[in-house]
C-alpha cells in the first residue's frame, strides 16, 4: 500500500499540496500513475513525495525526470551485476535485491545512491548512463541529491491518521 488508510491519504495529499503548490497537480498525477514501479522500490506515499521533493532541491527540473530515471533503473538493474561492482557493491546481490522488490529494493536504492555520491565522476558518470540512462547523465546532483533514509522535509511530519482525524475536527 502507498498509504495505510484513507485519512493517512488525504494528509499525504494536503502536504503535497502544500509542499509543491502550483505543481502539485501534476506531482500527484504522477505518482499515482507510477505507483505500481515505486511500490517496487519498496516506497510508501510518504517516501515516495518525500525522494521527488528532495530531488527537486536538488536540481531536477521536474517530478517527471527524477521518476523517468527509477523507471528506467527498474528496467536496468537486474541486469547490472557489472556496474554495481564498479561501484564497489556485490553486483548479484543487488541485482537480486531490485528484482526481489520492496524493502530489498529500498535497502538496494539506498545502497547504490549512496555508492554514487562517493564514487569518483568517471565511475559515476558511466554508471548513471548504464543505470539510469543517457538522460539523466546530466542529472546526477538531482539523483544523487536524494536519500531514502531518513526522510527529511514536511513528508516525515504527516501525523498518524488518528491524529490528523483529531486536528480536521479542531479546525
Amino acid at each position: 500500500k502507498m498509504v495505510p488508510d484513507a485519512q493517512s491519504g488525504m494528509a499525504l495529499l494536503d502536504t503535497a499540496f502544500k509542499t509543491f503548490g502550483d505543481n502539485a497537480e501534476g506531482i500527484v498525477n504522477k505518482f499515482v500513475d507510477n505507483s505500481g514501479m515505486l511500490k517496487q522500490f519498496g516506497l510508501d506515499g510518504k517516501t515516495s513525495l518525500d525522494l521527488v521533493n528532495q530531488s527537486l532541491e536538488a536540481g531536477a527540473p521536474s517530478a517527471d525526470v527524477f521518476i523517468g530515471a527509477l523507471e528506467e533503473l527498474a528496467g536496468n538493474a537486474s541486469t547490472a551485476q557489472d556496474v554495481f561492482a564498479t561501484l564497489g557493491l556485490n553486483g548479484q546481490k543487488m541485482a537480486d535485491d531490485f528484482s526481489a522488490g520492496g524493502d530489498r529494493a529500498k535497502g538496494a536504492l539506498d545502497k547504490l545512491l549512496d555508492a554514487l555520491r562517493k564514487a569518483p565522476d568517471t565511475v559515476r558518470s558511466a554508471a548513471f548512463a548504464q543505470l539510469f540512462g543517457e538522460e539523466a547523465t546530466a542529472l546526477q546532483s538531482a539523483i544523487t541529491g536524494v536519500d531514502v533514509t531518513p526522510l527529511t522535509s514536511e513528508f516525515a511530519k504527516i501525523p498518524p491518521a488518528v491524529d490528523v482525524a483529531g486536528s480536521a475536527m479542531h479546525a
